[in-house]
């Protein structure tokens, strides 16, 4: 990393499972010459303590940067203390990292509360310095409007800077808005507000994988994304095209000033990744009327949403947009922000996999054994029975039915269909279709792909012995 100078770098973690990324970037500011050091609330320590219990030899180097809240206390067992220790902190640090920061933790900072250390030192921040804002929480937490309303009171000042969150799984089994920043954006961005960040360091950061970068092909080349602007203010529209070509070479900006010219795209066959409207025009159609045409059934709903307008949320209807998977921004837009929450839209690609219904009668088949196949099925009613044959027999594997899953075999293990699977009576299932099934695999963690890979192995184990049992006892 290329540095102009060693900055005092000081990571404060609030309660959730994310807390243990504070060790992380203490590491990686660390080793990149910093000096850092580390707040933490007590909920945040039940998650950093048991991660640590797991890595004794993290626990040395954390203890080194850590700074209790019993600081605090102590401070004031003499009558005239030397210092205040959370006015000290907050003058110490050149840049401020809440990582993560939680629902309730943003909720008191915009509130003005300050009821425990961690908050106190945020407030003790001089003005002129800045604070990193990293929320990491499930999407249904992300999009409570009280919420959302912190979001943009923070937004609002200098102050303070919210790091966009991206699209992911989450612990729950979650998948959708609220995923923390990826690793490399919180780094970036924590070096921007340093003034670290000059155009050769920026250069090197956009080689990792920061929230809209999926990676480059087989051949080095990346597959541009298109992103399209929709707003009659031409200069929101420069602004924000200028600021999403300078961070990120693969997005392809197209600028309309009204929905109509929006429409004449995609009747040309044109798909965009995502659409950022305006919700009022002065003439013709509407920002509703372009979420109704992305959004309406049997649609693309792959591609992401995001709506501004100058009135309030409730006035703008956010609540009924989120329902509808639409992220709402207030303006005047904030478009670091704004920035940020592009790339985190399309990180994940598809907003969720294409999904279609599917009407199979009693005894046809939804495959074969030996086929070739990424589409998962749920059982949304009625019964499939699933079977290998042995030679000239066919032996009974598993008999599905309502909210089961099947197909996972060949989704799971990138290989063919190792069952043949028939509706025992009239069947309604769920089609889940992801094309290409290695290249959605490699762009999931590498924890997650081993889990994944394990658990192919050993369904495929089980079928395997039960063949093996059914020629036995046959």
């Amino acid at each position: 990393m290329v540095r102009r100078g060693v900055a005092n770098i000081t990571i404060v973690a609030t309660g959730g499972t994310r807390a243990p990324t504070q060790l992380d970037l203490a590491e990686r500011f660390v080793s990149d010459g910093h000096d850092v050091r580390c707040i933490a609330t007590r909920n945040a320590l039940r998650f950093l303590t048991s991660h640590m219990a797991r890595r004794p030899r993290k626990v040395s180097f954390y203890l080194g940067m850590f700074r209790p809240e019993l600081l605090e206390t102590f401070a004031y067992y003499v009558e005239t203390p030397k210092s205040v220790p959370h006015i000290a902190e907050g003058k110490w640090g050149d840049v401020f990292v809440m990582c993560p920061a939680s629902c309730n933790s943003v909720g008191k900072l915009a509130s003005g509360i300050g009821d425990n250390y961690a908050l106190q030192v945020l407030r003790a921040v001089p003005r002129e310095k800045r604070v990193i804002v990293v929320p990491s929480m499930n999407p249904e937490m992300w999009f409570d409007p009280q919420f959302q309303r912190n979001v943009d009171l923070l937004n609002a000042t200098e102050k303070y800077r919210v790091v966009c969150p991206s699209r992911g799984m989450m612990l729950s089994g979650d998948m959708g808005f609220g995923a923390q920043a990826p690793f490399e954006e919180i780094v970036a961005e924590t070096y921007r507000a340093l003034g670290l960040l000059d155009p050769s360091v920026a250069a090197v950061l956009a080689g990792y994988s920061v929230p809209w970068s999926d990676g480059a092909g087989a051949d080095g080349s990346r597959e541009l994304v298109d992103v399209v602007l929709v707003d009659g203010d031409g200069a929101v529209r420069t602004e924000l095209a200028h600021q999403l070509e300078r961070q990120q070479t693969r997005f392809r900006v197209h600028q309309f000033s009204r929905p109509g010219e929006l429409f004449n795209w995609l009747e040309d066959d044109n798909t965009p990744a995502l659409v950022f409207t305006e919700l009022s025009f002065s003439e013709g159609a509407s920002g509703l009327d372009v979420i109704e045409r992305l959004r309406r059934p049997g649609g693309d709903n792959s591609v992401q949403i995001i709506a501004t307008s100058t009135r309030d949320r409730r006035e703008a209807g956010a609540e009924r947009l989120a329902r509808q998977d639409v992220l709402y921004l207030p303006k005047p837009i904030n478009v670091s922000f704004a920035v940020g929450m592009i790339g985190g839209c399309v990180s994940a690609g598809r907003r969720h996999a294409p999904m279609s219904m599917r009407r199979l009668e009693a005894g046809e088949v939804l495959f074969r054994e030996g086929d070739k196949g990424t589409e998962l099925y749920v059982v949304e009613s009625g019964r499939l029975r699933v079977f290998r044959h042995d030679g000239d027999r066919e032996v009974e594997l598993a008999s599905l039915g309502e909210r089961e899953l099947v197909g996972e075999m060949a989704f799971l293990g990138n290989a063919r269909r190792t069952a043949t699977v028939v509706a025992e009576v009239d069947t309604d299932v769920i089609v889940v279709d992801i094309e290409n099934a290695n290249e959605y695999l490699l762009r999931q963690p590498a924890w997650v792909r081993a889990m994944l890979e394990t658990l192919a192995r050993r369904l495929g184990d089980m079928n395997e012995r039960a063949v093996a049992a059914s020629a036995t006892t046959g």
